[in-house]
């Protein structure tokens, strides 16, 4: 008998483990999908147009709606696979094209100065 009540004793333990990692484990997925949201937010209202990242005025990728969810977390919440790859893609590319800008309006800036220096030039 001592042992049957040993073994129940550990069964129970063991169950109890369980469910507290099963709730941390929903609790951990519940904040990630809240801080996903927060962030798709940021971004949708970081663009002008107030469309998405695509550039098509919120046309989405017909693969991103296959991907699967956890249960109970919204489809909006997960991010398209290589979402990651994108903005980082685009990242680079508006680094890019600042530089561009920033080379071509010190271009500018230097050839207007010439210009300058050769118009008040007698010779």
């Amino acid at each position: 008998m001592d042992v049957f009540l040993e073994v129940l004793k550990w069964v129970a333990i063991v169950f109890v483990a369980g469910v507290i990692g099963q709730l941390g484990k929903s609790l951990t997925l519940r904040i990630l999908a809240l801080r996903r949201e927060r962030r798709a937010r940021e971004a949708a209202a970081a663009w002008p147009s107030g469309g998405d990242a695509t550039g098509a005025g919120g046309a989405t990728n017909d693969a991103s709606a296959a991907v699967a969810t956890p249960p109970g977390d919204p489809p909006a919440a997960m991010p398209p696979p290589g979402a990651d790859r994108d903005a980082e893609a685009a990242k680079e590319r508006r680094k890019l094209e600042k530089k561009a800008r920033k080379a071509e309006l010190k271009r500018a800036k230097k050839d207007a100065a010439a210009d300058a220096g050769r118009d008040g030039d007698p010779s």
